[in-house]
């Protein structure tokens, strides 16, 4: 015997928040840079840290955070789609944003205009960017990571 909900979860206006410490984030990204270029440890050039924004930052303002972040000295930023990488550049983050997932036929010239890196997962992509990058992009070469 099936029995009717008499009340329903409104998950629109549920009381949960998330507080974003900016100082933990600080401090965060400062450790991470750290361990990965020990004081001790004679380099021409630092190695350079990946910040994952993708999602929306989890939930907690991707693109905010990859503001503060970046004022923090973060050198890249990962997003998941272009889409999200978008969203980056129009919270006025200037550094490199990766598109993990690379990109789909017909957002390359989004990809060009808002000077985002995608990561290419198959070998034909390659041409794809390239027609894209004659026809659309500000400045040559295109970056691109090669999966």
């Amino acid at each position: 015997m099936t029995t009717k909900r008499e009340k329903k979860v409104d998950f629109e206006r549920r009381p949960v928040w998330a507080e974003v410490s900016l100082g933990a984030l600080k401090h965060n990204l400062d450790a991470i840079r750290a361990f990965v270029n020990p004081k001790d440890e004679k380099r021409k050039t630092p190695r350079k840290v990946l910040c994952i924004v993708k999602g929306n930052g989890y939930g907690h303002g991707g693109p905010q955070v990859a503001k503060a972040l970046e004022k923090f000295g973060a050198d890249w930023f990962g997003v998941t789609c272009t889409e999200e990488g978008i969203a980056v550049r129009k919270a006025g983050v200037k550094g490199p944003v990766l598109i993990l997932t690379s990109f789909v036929a017909g957002e390359e010239p989004h990809l060009l205009k808002h000077d985002l890196t995608p990561v290419l997962h198959r070998c034909e992509q390659l041409a794809v960017l390239n027609r894209a990058a004659a026809r659309y992009a500000k400045r040559k070469p295109v970056a691109f990571h090669l999966k």
